[in-house]
């Protein structure tokens, strides 16, 4: 025996350490970086590819990314014990392969009682458990369970000699397509389902009507079955109701209750849990989601009933029971004390979050308030929580205090008639607090009632994901304060925003195009612009929002970029603090886009300059031209003869260096000759003298006074204008 088991323990340790490698290759992929996109090759594989080939092309595959994603894909991080029951997955495929017969079913059955006897010993004494890959299988066999246990003959006859049987469920249960699925595939009709009431404002079961409705079937000849009962796992994090309650009248009227939800694990805190757990028939146990371990099978725990001592349920378990591998060795690398302190570090998250967001103003919880935890004390499981729920709605902004004085202080907005506005901040705050700290696991939520809300919940883990520490939270809380600050000033601040807007008589509020979380958006409109009726009035306006939104960003970063709906640039301005004030900052939009308009004034008027002094400039050197011409003599421009006459009788030096050109001295606004240049090598500055004998003078625009950038593009535009009608000496340009 010995020699055969050496090489099957080598070969389970060569899977394993190929699988890891694998494994660990793959979640190193960072699939951040996309490569480009090709089309998927049908065609069916002639030869045979080796092993490294087929995972290269996984990895490629991986990393292809799709145009039509939104999202970028990232491969989840493994910690060790993620690892290790990705790991154990692949060694129970191998395993599965061991030939059937007594080795194999000693395994299985090592594994199922060691397994089973630790799981029922956290949160269902003496019990039995099956492993089954989805909830709406272990809701199907818990129907079974409750059939059999229920009719003596359905093992034998099945549904045959069952008219008709009910199932009651809470309308609002998020497992109820589970339900309907498992009733299914149990054979039952869909009118089995039975909806129960329950009490206004809650997910509690209103138990007076479940008894209307129990009697009311036990009149029509149908058979009060089976009672589903949900604990925490609805959106806000809601119970069906106490332990207590479902214990009793389940008992009263022989129903099969059946419960699941995270509010489960707070059972394996309890010193009574066999006081609590005295009349639960099943339970359905997600640890893929409660400690974040992936491919781990969902745990149905049952009670042993004597009806359920019968052949087909022991086969079925036989076939089951291997499937406990993964958990088997994640449960003992985790071990009893760790599990347990993660439940407890999830229920206690729950309360610290609860506690910061009560304690903040402007905020609504819409989850339950949960109880502090004490592990000596005995608590129902119904005292704890498992969701936090929140989101801003303002609320006690609006409430005066000793030192406001009214009517000084402006009343902020309220929610009832600006629910998109606080969907908006709701989503800017989820957003920045999950990109800021992702550790925390905060997620976005829409809801039909609430709208957009900020939701918690410690036991909804993916993969690799663990419980925040209380050190976490710590730091959260600072800047969590921080955020809910800028919400309760921008809001306050809002209705200030757009009574100061009405009164301008250049800023127009506008309605932006996008989601926009923070005091709204606005065009500036000159006065003489104001109807823009033309597009080419619309352009126009959209350049200088342009401009001004350019010009503004570079002394604050509360202004960006935005759009109207009429698709019209605008000016957005985005969260403020309680320190900022509103008035001040639209002075400052206005004060640049008067700036901007001036400068554009200043533009204008430089043109004209430039234009006037080129026409003199021409003017002045055709009429020097001209008289050269007269004072040379006629013949010397003559081509040939003029060449021949040059050279028989040249002309004076200081007469043939032809005729100076001219420069235009934007600063002082005059057109002078290059003569001094070309003597002294400099540009000389003119006296008032000087300026007064010069052949045109032009006078500056008042409005050229404007900012040092627009002098500084004005006199890089200084022309020199020279004589073409001669070849003469050209001037060098002088700054």
């Amino acid at each position: 025996m010995t020699d055969q088991q050496v090489p099957e323990t080598s070969e389970v340790e060569n899977i394993i350490s190929k699988t890891s490698k694998i494994i660990t290759k793959l979640s190193e992929v960072d699939t951040r970086v996309s490569t480009t996109q090709s089309s998927i090759n049908l065609d069916f594989p002639v030869e045979s590819r080796p092993a490294y080939e087929i995972f290269n092309h996984l990895e490629h595959l991986i990393l292809l990314s799709d145009s039509d994603d939104e999202d970028e894909i990232f491969m989840p991080s493994l910690d060790d014990v993620s690892h290790l029951a990705i790991v154990s997955q692949s060694v129970l495929s191998y395993i599965k392969n061991i030939s059937p017969g007594t080795r194999l079913m000693k395994i299985a059955n090592n594994i199922y009682k060691q397994v089973t006897y630790w799981i029922s010993s956290l949160f269902l004494n003496n019990s039995l458990s099956t492993f089954l890959p989805t909830n709406a299988d272990c809701l199907s066999k818990s129907l079974r369970l409750a059939l059999t246990c229920k009719f003596e003959n359905y093992i034998k006859d099945g549904l045959n000699n069952i008219k008709s049987c009910s199932i009651y469920v809470v309308s609002s249960n998020p497992y109820l397509p589970d339900l309907k699925f498992a009733v299914h595939l149990t054979g039952l009709p869909q009118s089995s389902i039975r909806t129960i009431p329950v009490v206004e404002g809650t997910e509690t079961i209103d138990m007076n009507e479940l008894e209307k409705l129990i009697a009311a079937d036990k009149t029509s000849n149908s058979v009060p079955l089976y009672l589903f009962a949900d604990l925490g796992s609805s959106f806000v994090g809601g119970i069906n109701g106490s332990l207590k309650d479902l214990s009793e009248i389940s008992e009263k009227h022989e129903l099969w209750l059946h419960i699941s939800g995270p509010m489960i694990a707070a059972l394996s805190l309890s010193n009574a849990q066999s006081d609590i757990t005295m009349n639960i028939s099943s339970m359905t146990l997600d640890f893929e989601s409660w400690i974040g371990l992936p491919t781990v099978p969902i745990v149905l725990l049952y009670r042993q009933y004597p009806a359920l001592k019968q052949g087909i349920f022991e086969i079925e378990s036989e076939m089951r029971k291997l499937d406990a591998f993964p958990l088997w060795t994640v449960i003992q690398n985790l071990g009893r004390d760790k599990i347990v302190d993660s439940f407890a570090q999830a229920f206690q998250s729950c309360n610290i979050l609860y506690d910061m967001v009560a304690k903040t103003k402007g905020f609504r919880l819409l989850s339950k308030k949960p109880v502090n935890y004490d592990p000596k004390e005995a608590l129902a499981i119904d005292s704890f929580t498992s969701v936090v729920l929140f989101q801003f709605d303002g609320s006690g902004l609006n409430i005066p205090t000793e030192d406001m004085k009214e009517p000084a202080v402006k009343k902020a907005i309220d929610k009832d008639n600006n629910v998109s506005y606080f969907d908006r901040l709701n989503s800017w705050l989820g957003q920045t607090l999950e990109r800021d700290f992702p550790q925390i696991q905060l997620t976005l939520m829409d809801h039909s009632i609430y709208g957009t809300c900020i939701r918690y919940s410690p036991f909804e883990l993916s993969t690799g994901e663990k419980v925040p520490t209380l050190d976490a939270f710590t730091e959260f809380y600072e800047f969590f304060e921080n955020q809910a600050d800028i919400l309760c000033a921008t809001v306050q601040k809002k209705q200030t925003f757009i009574d100061l807007i009405e009164r301008s008589p250049v800023l127009k509020i506008v309605q932006l195009a996008d989601d926009w979380a923070g005091l709204g958006g606005v065009y500036y409109v000159p006065e003489i612009m104001e109807k823009m009726e033309t597009d080419q009035e619309k352009s126009e306006l959209n350049k200088l929002n342009m401009q001004l939104v350019e010009k503004l960003r570079s002394s604050d970063n509360a202004f960006s970029l935005g759009e109207s709906i009429d698709g019209l640039a605008c000016i957005r301005f985005g969260m403020v603090t309680s320190e900022t004030d509103i008035e001040e900052l639209l002075d400052l939009v206005i004060s640049a886009g008067n700036e901007i308009q001036e400068s554009s004034k200043v533009l204008d008027s430089m043109a004209e300059l430039i234009k006037a002094g080129i026409h003199a400039a021409q003017t002045d050197l055709q009429k020097e031209a001209d008289e050269k011409v007269w004072n040379d003599g006629i013949l010397r421009v003559v081509p040939v003869v003029g060449s021949v006459l040059n050279w028989i009788n040249p002309l004076p030096r200081e007469t043939s260096t032809g005729i100076r050109g001219r420069s235009l001295n934007l600063q002082q606004g005059v057109v002078e000759s290059t003569e001094n240049i070309y003597k002294y090598h400099m540009q000389l500055p003119l006296n008032p003298s000087q300026q007064g004998r010069s052949s045109t003078s032009h006078s500056r625009n008042e409005s050229q006074s404007s900012t040092n950038s627009v002098k500084q593009a004005a006199l890089a535009q200084q022309v020199a204008v020279q004589n073409t009608a001669s070849p003469v000496e050209e001037a060098k340009p002088v700054a």
